[in-house]
């Protein structure tokens, strides 16, 4: 019996998404089996597939998000000491 898959496309990470991206695009995993390791519905993945196809630059603003965040983590670290 599977297990209650919770997470919506949002709640990954921009990580994940890469991950899961690269998992089906290049070591041709399906899409039920990644969406079963990241505990998301089969539409979210297929959601998320769909948007890399038709946005060429997804990949992009997805590191992009990444980075800021990084950034943002260690204005706040730099700031505090």
């Amino acid at each position: 019996m599977r297990k209650k898959r919770d997470k919506k496309l949002k709640d990954l990470s921009a990580q994940e998404k890469i991950e899961l991206i690269h998992k089906i695009m290049i070591d041709k995993y399906t899409h039920s089996a990644m969406a079963e390791q990241y505990r998301v519905k089969d539409r979210v993945v297929h959601d998320l597939m769909k948007k890399v196809r038709h946005e060429k630059d997804y990949l992009r603003k997805l590191l992009e998000q990444e980075e800021e965040k990084e950034e943002v983590k260690s204005t706040v670290i730099d700031n505090a000491i």
